[in-house]
């Protein structure tokens, strides 16, 4: 809570909010993890540790995702759960530049920054779908 910035009103519609999560922090799929801050300095340890950085961080020079070229011209098919991006303009014969697949088979979610399980993932056009490269 920021001192003096709000109301009383305020307080305590944001204790309410709290004792409702808290109170609702057993219902089965609700939180996948809860972070309780009576004590900052173990809190932030168990974020660093949800979050994979408990280790500390190793830097990187290079690009974890490898640039894509998605052109303005495109063709999209939808089969079950799998929507198919043919980029670039197909010349008689040959097969599109690129071609990508959003798999949407095994996403769960859906909330604005909850989204789980979208794959987005490359296919080399001339094999027919087949040697697909994941991207995420």
């Amino acid at each position: 809570m920021r001192t003096g910035t709000e109301s009383e009103e305020q307080i305590q519609k944001r204790l309410r909010n709290a004792k409702a999560e808290l109170e609702q922090r057993n219902s089965p799929g609700l939180f996948d993890h809860i972070l309780v801050n009576d004590n900052l300095d173990t809190c932030y340890e168990k974020l660093k540790k949800l979050l994979g950085l408990a280790d500390g961080v190793k830097s990187t020079q290079e690009s974890v995702l490898k640039p894509v070229d998605v052109s303005l011209e495109h063709t999209v098919s939808k089969t079950d759960h799998k929507i198919l991006i043919n980029c670039g303009a197909r010349e008689l014969g040959k097969p599109a530049k690129n071609m990508f697949v959003l798999d949407l088979a095994l996403m769960k979610g859906g909330a604005p920054g909850r989204t789980r399980g979208l794959r987005f993932y490359t296919i080399d056009p001339s094999s027919n779908g087949f040697d697909a490269e994941a991207l995420s």
